[in-house]
C-alpha cells in the first residue's frame, strides 16, 4: 500500500469515528450541531488563512523567479541583439 493510500484510509477512518462519536454523544442534538458548526467554522477560517498564506508565498516566489529570469535574459539578449545587428551590417 502506498503512503498516499494509507493517509486516505486514515482520514476515512477518522471521519467514520467522528460520525460514530456524534451518533453516540451524551449531548442533545442541538448542542452537538452547535458544537459541530462552531468547530467547522473555526476549521474553515484556519484553512482560509493557511491557503491565503500559501497563495501569497507562491505568488512571491513566482514573481521573484520572473524578475530573476528577466534580468538574466536582458543580460543575454541585449549583447546577442547587438552582435546580430552588427553582423547584418547596420
Amino acid at each position: 500500500m502506498s503512503t498516499k493510500t494509507g493517509w486516505m484510509m486514515l482520514g476515512a477512518g477518522a471521519l467514520a469515528g467522528a460520525a460514530a462519536a456524534l451518533l453516540y454523544a451524551p449531548q442533545s442534538g442541538y448542542h452537538s450541531r452547535r458544537d459541530l458548526r462552531r468547530k467547522s467554522q473555526r476549521l474553515y477560517r484556519r484553512i482560509e488563512d493557511k491557503s491565503a498564506k500559501a497563495y501569497d508565498s507562491t505568488r512571491s516566489a513566482v514573481n521573484g523567479a520572473c524578475k530573476r529570469s528577466m534580468n538574466y535574459l536582458s543580460g543575454v539578449a541585449a549583447p546577442a541583439g547587438v552582435w546580430a545587428w552588427r553582423r547584418l551590417g547596420r
